[in-house]
C-alpha cells in the first residue's frame, strides 16, 4: 500500500500540493491555537486577564507604560523552559516588552535589559 501511494502522490503532484493548500487555509487559526495548547499546560480563565490588568494598574509589567488597551499575555517562566499557563506565571506586557523579551529566563531579561547587575 506504501508503494502504491509514494507512486500516486508522484504522479498527482499537482493535486496534492493544492489539497494541502486548502487545508492549510482552513486550519490557519486553529492550528496556531492547537499547537500553543499542546505545549503549555493549565488554565486562563476569562476573569484573570482583568485581574492582572487590576493588580498591575493598567501597566506593563516591565517598562512601566500605561497598556491603554493594546497589551499581550506573557508567561513569565517560558513555555519552553517548563512554565504553565497557570495566573501566577503569568504578566501583562506591552507589544516591545513582550516581543524582547521572547523566551528568556526573566531574570536573564532583566538584566540584558539593565534593570538587574
Amino acid at each position: 500500500m506504501n508503494e502504491y501511494q509514494t507512486a500516486w502522490r508522484a504522479r498527482n503532484i499537482d493535486r496534492v500540493r493544492e489539497q494541502g493548500r486548502k487545508t492549510a487555509a482552513k486550519r490557519k487559526d486553529g492550528m496556531a491555537v492547537y499547537r500553543h495548547l499542546r505545549r503549555a499546560s493549565g488554565q486562563l480563565n476569562k476573569g484573570d486577564v482583568g485581574r492582572l490588568h487590576a493588580l498591575q494598574k493598567g501597566c506593563c509589567a516591565i517598562c512601566r507604560d500605561q497598556l491603554n488597551g493594546a497589551w499581550e499575555i506573557d508567561h513569565v517562566q517560558p513555555i519552553k523552559k517548563g512554565g504553565k499557563t497557570l495566573f501566577t506565571n503569568l504578566q501583562l506586557l506591552c507589544r516591545t516588552c513582550n516581543r524582547s523579551k521572547g523566551a528568556r529566563d526573566p531574570i536573564e531579561h532583566m538584566q540584558r535589559v539593565g534593570f538587574l547587575l
